[in-house]
């Protein structure tokens, strides 16, 4: 027989000893478990710091466990334990040279490793059933805090025979099937005892529902018997009331897809004043039928007074005319008048491959607030009067007008003092720009002062004045000439590039790229 020399408490088994010597119920000391293990443990490993065996074996058992069977309290703060070991699954020889016993953990909701008893020298041998299986109880000595905080699960087990080693853990001693039916027997008879010395009379008592007859156990009777589509259960899960049938506020609320067998006809539906199914084309568009009818079309009656005046269109295939104002004052009994037709077919533009033909009286155009003139998405005149975006060269913006006599061309020179441009000399340093004619993009300004401002190029190309030879390329500054441009020598404010030559000295209008 081995001799398990070494019996240490884990640290998980010191921390539930600990909290167990509060006396505490929650905090009671409850060992649930044992299991063997076949390994060495290594010399340096810490067998403190354990959290399950070494090579716990897991096929003794279907939970890799062992099973208490007894526990038994030895001495003062040492108890013992006791598991089955059965051999009957074993199919080669097992050492064990490890036994374990765990303990439940409230903290971690889980059983732990709380022991460890182990050898390094002399295994246990449990050998394959060879002819028979047996059981062989093996103990443990554990150390426990006040026996009263001390629980362990224990399993009672029925078995034909086994041998359990006693205390000097040398000799063996035999057990058998009969003593493990003694100890049943006297636990049933405690239970028939509870059961007799029940009250003869019906039990009422809340919580509560049963009566003894003679040696007959009864159950105390509620409501009264029947088919019920609704009940109603005391705490006891015994029925109480019911009703037969179910009112309105019983039925959950269901989701229209899980309804089934739905009707595919409105009429199905109990609906008996819609629209025929006749009156009504592809994906519901309207055919245009007679409120009071069955056939399609309109006829002369179909309109009353007030419908023919909100009639907005009039639609004859891809042609379409707005005669908002024109069907009025109509006799309810009649159409349109061969009169009022012809003065809407005279009045009509005509549709040609996607263009409108026909004359369009030039009138004066008034942009509203909020609307614009576009020409192919583009924005031409905004609702504020300003040209935006047009098929021309340079970026332009509205300064206010300091010189009457400045013309498309000048080159001009911004005065801060009066917040206004002039035409540039060559004195003069804060040049802005060209005075254009050809802007595209229009910037500033508002429809007060528009006679006021001028636009200035401030990007793009545009045509300037320019006199003396010039070359393609050539930087331009101003000249001696007031708002007028020349090749650039040493000196000077840079205006633009030429992108056109120009000779002699005539001032002339030639295609500049504004560089500022």
């Amino acid at each position: 027989m081995a001799n398990f020399e070494n019996n240490v408490l884990t640290d998980n088994g010191l921390r539930l000893l600990t909290r167990s010597a509060s006396g505490n119920a929650p905090d009671a000391l409850k060992l649930t478990k044992m299991a063997i293990g076949r390994g060495i443990i290594p010399e340096t490993t810490d067998v403190r710091t354990m959290t399950d065996l070494y090579q716990r074996i897991e096929s003794i058992s279907a939970s890799g466990f062992l099973d208490i069977i007894r526990f038994d309290i030895t001495g003062l703060s040492v108890s013992q334990v006791t598991c089955l070991i059965t051999n009957d699954a074993i199919t080669e020889q097992i050492p064990i040279f490890q036994v374990g016993v765990y303990a439940f953990d409230s903290e971690s909701d889980a059983d732990v490793l709380y022991e460890i008893a182990y050898t390094r020298s002399t295994p246990a041998i449990i050998d394959p059933p060879r002819p028979t299986p047996f059981s062989v109880e093996l103990s443990l000595v554990t150390i426990i805090s006040e026996a009263e905080n001390v629980h362990a699960d224990i399993v009672f087990p029925m078995y034909a025979g086994s041998i359990r080693y006693d205390n000097n853990k040398s000799k063996l001693a035999a057990r058998d099937v009969q003593n493990a039916m003694d100890e049943l027997k006297e636990i049933s008879d405690g239970i028939q005892n509870v059961i007799i010395n029940m009250n003869d009379s019906a039990v009422t008592t809340a919580g509560v529902a049963l009566s003894k007859s003679g040696n007959t156990l009864n159950h105390q009777n509620y409501g009264v018997a029947g088919t019920y589509a609704k009940v109603t259960t005391n705490a006891q899960g015994h029925v109480v009331s019911g009703q037969a049938e179910l009112n309105s506020g019983d039925i959950a609320d269901v989701a229209w897809s899980k309804v089934t067998g739905k009707p595919t006809t409105i009429s199905g539906y109990g609906i008996t004043d819609a629209a025929p199914k006749s009156h009504v084309g592809t994906a519901g568009i309207s055919q245009h039928p007679l409120g009071n009818g069955t056939a399609a079309g309109f006829s002369t009656n179909d309109f009353t007074a007030e419908l023919k005046t909100k009639l907005e269109s009039v639609v004859v295939d891809a042609t379409k005319v707005n005669v908002v104002d024109s069907l009025t004052s109509i006799s309810t009994t009649d159409a349109l008048s061969a009169a009022q037709g012809k003065t809407l077919n005279d009045n009509k533009l005509d549709l040609s491959g996607g263009t409108m033909t026909g004359e369009l009286i030039s009138q004066d155009i008034n942009i509203a607030d909020g609307a614009v003139l576009k020409y192919d998405g583009t924005t031409i005149i905004s609702d504020d009067g300003v040209i935006r975006s047009l098929y021309n060269n340079d970026i332009a913006e509205l300064f206010p007008r300091g010189d009457d006599e400045i013309e498309p061309g000048d080159v001009l020179a911004y005065d801060w003092r009066t917040d206004s441009v002039m035409r540039a000399r060559k004195e003069d340093k804060v040049i802005v720009g060209v005075c254009s004619d050809t802007y595209g993009f229009l910037l500033g300004g508002d429809k007060s002062n528009r006679d006021k401002c001028l636009a200035v190029a401030l990007a793009g190309r545009v045509d300037v004045k320019v006199t003396g030879h010039v070359d393609p390329g050539n930087i331009l500054t101003i000249s001696g000439i007031s708002g007028v441009a020349a090749r650039k020598g040493k000196g000077g404010c840079v205006i633009g590039k030429a992108l056109a030559p120009h000779d002699g000295d005539t001032i002339d209008r030639i295609s500049m790229l504004v560089v500022m």
